[in-house]
């Protein structure tokens, strides 16, 4: 009889550790992927002249299972702080910097302090499981404010400039 509780009493607290388990909120962790446009396999980096441009950009997919917020960091080499890189948009108006577009289509990115954030107008700012954002950037320049004294400070920082992105996803 005493073995009939006992196999009872375990019984009963391994259905209380497994009903704990299942109830107990999991954290979901955000999967994105980097989409890098307009680049081939073997092409190198662009060289861009002053006044000129490279086409190219970034775009994300959430690879996960649930909903994520997205914001995203632009880093690049500064020189008398001013940076020597700038992404944005190339419009018939001129260059447009990343974040200060008109929205499209619902979906857009936005400045705020030193990030841009994914916002959809239809999800409230979740990037969707399986769905792609619009591009971050789409174009590349060297800045146009940089005397010639700073272009040759940049140029000794090192021979290529860089433009790095931090990434940062949240799931929702």
């Amino acid at each position: 009889m005493r073995r009939g509780w006992t196999a009872l009493g375990l019984g009963l607290l391994a259905l209380l550790w497994g009903l704990c388990w299942l109830l107990e909120p999991h954290v979901e962790t955000a999967q994105v992927q980097a989409i890098i446009l307009g680049s081939q396999d073997g092409e190198g980096s662009p060289v861009i002249s002053p006044g000129g441009t490279a086409e190219g950009g970034m775009a994300f997919r959430n690879q996960g299972r649930s909903s994520c917020r997205l914001r995203v960091r632009l880093c690049v080499d500064k020189v008398g702080g001013k940076p020597v890189l700038e992404a944005g948009e190339q419009t018939r108006g001129g260059f447009r910097p990343a974040g200060t577009g008109e929205p499209k289509g619902g979906e857009y990115w936005t400045a705020r302090g030193e990030y841009l954030y994914y916002e959809n107008e239809r999800t409230g700012g979740l990037l969707l499981p399986g769905r792609e954002t619009p591009a971050v950037y789409t174009t590349v320049r060297l800045n146009r404010e940089l005397a010639q004294a700073e272009l040759a400070a940049a140029g000794r920082l090192g021979g290529e400039q860089k433009l790095y992105l931090m990434v940062e996803a949240q799931a929702e």
